[in-house]
């Protein structure tokens, strides 16, 4: 399928719109996957790793997605949060020390060819030095202020959705979570990572 966008007259395939998306969206997955994966997690699950499914699943369900019910970037971290948790199931199933095996073979070669570019354009996202300097700021701070990061500025959570996984009122949170921006600003203008 072809699409029309407003700046080109030109069609755009599915495969060329995606990845226009995908890379947009990628620094904040990465710096999402990072943050999301600690621990003894991060020794069995690296988060280019994370992100590469991410973005396999996103692109064989890309038909489904629809603009008007939503940005791209929170549709991607919806998939990208449901990638983890299938991947969180996998390893408990498997055992600690199994290792993690990708099996995209079903998909075609449409997939293959667009896996080819992701690889490339992911680690080149993830190991920004700016973004690496960014996550290791926010790993240092309060681990509730963490989760407002993750939940409001990367997933773009609604305030009361994340008051609610935070168990905290609204308020307090949108407080906490300017309070927080305003101390990343000093990171080099990095909280261009953020929605908003």
């Amino acid at each position: 399928m072809r699409w029309m966008t407003a700046s080109s007259p030109n069609p755009e395939t599915d495969s060329e719109r995606f990845l226009r998306l995908i890379t947009n969206a990628l620094p904040s997955l990465g710096l999402w996957a990072r943050l999301r994966l600690e621990g003894a997690l991060r020794r069995r699950l690296e988060p280019e790793d994370l992100v590469q499914e991410t973005c396999v699943r996103a692109f064989v369900s890309f038909h489904n997605y629809d603009a008007a019910k939503g940005s791209f970037r929170s549709w991607v971290f919806g998939i990208a949060n449901h990638t983890l948790l299938r991947e969180l199931r996998e390893m408990h199933r498997r055992g600690p020390h199994a290792a993690r095996v990708l099996d995209n073979s079903e998909h075609g070669p449409e997939l293959d060819a667009l896996t080819a570019s992701l690889t490339s354009i992911t680690s080149v996202a993830i190991r920004n030095e700016k973004l690496q300097a960014l996550a290791a700021e926010i790993e240092r701070i309060d681990e509730v202020d963490r989760w407002i990061v993750i939940y409001r500025g990367l997933e773009e959570l609604p305030f009361a959705e994340v008051a609610a996984r935070v168990s905290m009122h609204p308020e307090a949170v949108r407080t906490r979570w300017r309070r927080v921006l305003e101390q990343l600003r000093g990171s080099d203008g990095l909280v261009r990572f953020f929605g908003e």
